[in-house]
């Protein structure tokens, strides 16, 4: 029998005993005519038993203690092995004049993989299971059908699909012979050890062939394993399908893989099938739509900062989503973070949009927060935004119809004119909350021109008060004076008022109050409610920039006179929920879903504290909810703290100068401690950072776990005004 005709036999068989037929001399390999495009089976030939589609139910680990339930693990894997046998002569009739060499490799893998069959029929019927007893699945025919190449088909199988095998395999025979199934831990044991041979067989030709393909090529040229990987491999496949539970580097280096594609994809995340949601960190979207358009162009110090702390989305998003950055993690870091339980999703540099997203479907668009420039980058690609679990398809789709970013009418809630008209609104209509928010006076005003604004100063500073001016869009304080007298409203502060009116149409002018601490509450704003997740105690520094937040959902970090106040009646924990609620069903009613952060301060006027629910609305992510995420790496009930760290001050801390050494004589004053929680490693006491401290450039951030960690450090770090 001809090779070609042995492949035809096993693809349009209607007969097990077709799938496992092997009458074929390796001598003589013919080359037949190629399969027609139009002749390629929408389903491989089965027999009536084996042709029942449906999702089977993959047996617990305590199941594996059980025959039936070692009987269905290998139905899975037998219905595996039997569409490796079906595609592997699928390619052989569709590339008929493929490398002779590369023909005859595969004529001996599909024998092999015929003995596996055999393997798994026999042992499963020992064990009382008969191979079509449960449903089978045609995912992997489906996805490598349609195949352009023999390239194409060994990126798929061999590198992605049967290199997760190697993983799926070396597991259970380690976890059956834990139970006492000797013989079936053998049966895989044999079946992993045929199976790298596969692997090396395919990534062989994988290596020659790309090579070929890429030698004329200035843009490719030189390019890595893992590279063109990433890049040849076709949706809807990913490198995460070439992982299984427990990822083996010796088995990879075993089949010949580089020590850079294994550490690669040891850490890879992202998608197995499930469209990702593709997250993007751009935290200046309140100044881009101030500017009213894409292309702004923060100074080289903002962003280097913004470049240390581009990873954060991964402590938001799954581990089958995307995150886009402008230089990828490393590697090492993300592997440590992976070992400690963090999630490590898919990382993507930010290039052309064309070569950026490779799914046909996308679950979702997740940008830091909604402006010009996420508007425009994203827009391309609303027709491959499908429904998802977690996911914003529906809105993000609604929200890309639009001709442009101003339509869409977000821009206005990200405006501080805009929170606070509804703060001044609801005191209007809540004269009661005045006694927990203070008055009216305490809200503060927006002006649309220079006299009005000056006016107004004036008359705070007449009365020997202060005042604190803020322009409509602005983050981390950045776009905040204070002002403390007439010279400073006669000089460069007036000039810099006058400059935000012309720029944004408005300022807001504020009395200032004497804070007494800094707090955030985090809610989600969903079609059909307003959730709030949390309230917290977060602290800025001298500029009024962002520090970190305490991790206590009881605000055990407050002074107790603060905490007294806080749950006395009337309570402003339960008013300020209730104004929160209200806010996210008006954002809602605006359009806007997704995060939202407010701000809130509690103050003091004489001896009666106050607090102040709306300082700043912040209609997207926020530190805060970063900070919440992080959370739940920590051990309850322990004491922590998410701060940041930038190096300038590094020397006054008595710290080395530089961010790794630094980072070791951190890590060495406060180890870090372990525990696990519901099969969880949490962070019990001790220092981590949450971004490499060998890539820094201005910013470190980590997390500080312990009381005498989170005491040392609030010593150390001498930017928390309210303590």
């Amino acid at each position: 029998m001809q090779l070609e005709e042995l492949a035809k036999r096993i693809v349009y068989g209607t007969s097990l005993e077709d799938k496992l037929a092997f009458d074929f001399r390796f001598k003589d390999i013919p080359s037949l005519p190629a399969l027609e495009k139009e002749k390629v089976p929408l389903f491989p030939g089965r027999p009536l038993h084996l042709s029942r589609m449906g999702k089977g139910i993959f047996p617990s680990f305590d199941e594996l203690s059980t025959e039936s339930g070692r009987g269905r693990l290998l139905h899975f894997f037998a219905n595996h092995e039997l569409l490796a046998i079906e595609l592997m002569s699928l390619m052989l009739l569709k590339f008929p004049r493929a490398d002779l060499g590369f023909r005859a490799g595969m004529a001996r893998t599909i024998q092999e993989e015929q003995n596996h069959l055999r393997l798994y029929i026999g042992r499963m019927e020992e064990l009382g299971v008969e191979f079509g007893d449960l449903p089978l699945n045609d995912y992997f025919w489906r996805a490598i059908r349609g195949m352009s190449s023999p390239l194409e088909f060994v990126t798929q199988m061999s590198l992605t699909l049967e290199q997760a095998n190697l993983d799926f395999s070396l597991f259970y025979q380690q976890k059956l012979a834990q139970t006492g199934d000797q013989k079936t831990a053998q049966i895989l044991g044999r079946i992993y050890q045929e199976e790298v041979g596969h692997v090396r067989h395919g990534l062989n030709w994988f290596n020659r062939w790309r090579k070929d393909l890429t030698c004329g090529s200035s843009s490719t040229r030189g390019e890595n394993e893992w590279d063109a990987y990433r890049r040849l491999l076709p949706p809807p496949m990913t490198p995460r399908r070439a992982i299984g539970l427990r990822f083996s580097a010796d088995s990879r280096r075993a089949a010949g893989f580089t020590e850079q594609y294994i550490s690669e994809l040891e850490v890879h995340g992202g998608s197995k099938g499930r469209p990702p949601i593709v997250w993007l960190y751009n935290p200046l979207c309140d100044l881009e739509i101030a500017r009213g358009k894409p292309g702004f162009s923060p100074s080289e110090a903002v962003r280097l900062l913004n470049l240390d702390l581009e990873s954060v989305p991964m402590y938001l998003a799954g581990a089958q989503d995307v995150v886009l950055v402008h230089e990828l993690p490393k590697s090492s870091w993300l592997k440590q973070m992976k070992e400690l339980g963090f999630c490590t999703p898919e990382f993507r540099q930010l290039e052309e949009d064309s070569k950026l997203l490779r799914e046909n479907k996308i679950g979702g668009f997740q940008p830091w927060g909604w402006s010009p420039e996420p508007f425009e980058r994203f827009k391309p690609w609303r027709d491959h935004l499908v429904s998802v679990d977690g996911g914003n398809a529906q809105w993000s789709k609604k929200l890309l119809n639009h001709e442009d970013f101003s339509k869409t009418q977000l821009g206005p809630i990200f405006s501080k004119v805009w929170s606070t008209g509804f703060l001044r609104e609801w005191l209007e209509k809540n004269t009661q909350d005045e006694l927990v928010f203070g008055s009216l006076d305490s809200v503060g005003k927006s002006f649309s021109d220079w006299p009005s604004a000056y006016e107004a100063i004036s008359s705070v500073i007449s009365k020997g008060a202060w005042s604190m001016v803020k322009a409509p869009w602005g983050t981390s304080g950045t776009q905040n004076r204070l002002i403390l007298n007439q010279a400073e409203l006669d000089s460069s502060f007036g000039n810099w008022i006058r400059k935000k009116i012309k720029e944004q149409g408005r300022i807001i002018i504020e009395p200032w109050l004497s804070k007494r601490a800094d707090l955030s509450l985090q809610m989600d704003i969903t079609a059909d409610s307003v959730k709030i997740l949390g309230i917290r105690q977060f602290f800025n520094g001298l500029r009024l920039e962002y520090r970190g937040t305490y991790l206590s959902s009881k605000l055990s970090f407050l002074d107790p006179s603060l905490l007294r106040f806080l749950h006395s009646e009337p309570s402003p924990l339960d008013r300020w929920r209730e104004l929160a609620l209200a806010l996210g069903d008006r954002l809602r009613q605006r359009g806007y879903l997704g995060p939202a952060g407010i701000d809130a301060i509690i103050w003091k006027n004489g001896r009666q504290l106050f607090l102040k629910p709306l300082v700043e609305l912040n209609p997207r992510w926020t530190m805060g909810r970063v900070a919440l995420e992080l959370e739940n790496h920590i051990v309850p009930g322990c004491e922590a703290v998410w701060t940041l760290l930038p190096l300038r001050e590094l020397r006054g801390l008595g710290l080395p100068e530089r961010p790794v050494q630094a980072a070791q004589e951190l890590i060495k004053r406060f180890p870090p401690r372990f525990r696990e929680v519901g099969g969880q490693l949490r962070l019990a006491e001790g220092v981590l950072f949450t971004n490499d401290p060998a890539r820094v450039n201005r910013l470190m951030s980590l997390l500080v776990v312990g009381v005498k960690a989170v005491v040392e450090s609030r010593v150390l770090w001498k930017c928390d005004l309210s303590l």
